[in-house]
């Protein structure tokens, strides 16, 4: 099994661990790939690994990725000019 704490010293949870053994790849280069590089937010990357957004945001703070600002942006194809949401 892999090494139970990471190189900036987390030391890894059951279920990073096992998150790791299923998706082939250490936790923090997952999380950095799914939060950074593909753009999802912290609820779709709970859903998609089947833990509580709060633990990925949690996880996210632990291996020191930065976390992305609330933007509001206008929903797609809204003609409303005064309608926004909250994404991330």
């Amino acid at each position: 099994m892999a090494s139970s704490t990471t190189t900036n010293g987390v030391k890894k949870t059951t279920h990073m661990l096992l998150i790791e053994m299923e998706r082939g790849e250490p936790i923090e280069q997952l999380l950095r790939r799914l939060y950074i590089d593909e753009d999802k937010t912290v609820i779709e990357i709970g859903q998609e690994l089947g833990i509580a957004f709060t633990t990925v945001a949690r996880w996210l703070r632990q291996f020191g990725i930065p976390r992305r600002k609330l933007a509001w942006i206008r929903p797609a194809g809204s003609g409303d000019s005064d309608a926004i949401t909250a994404r991330r």
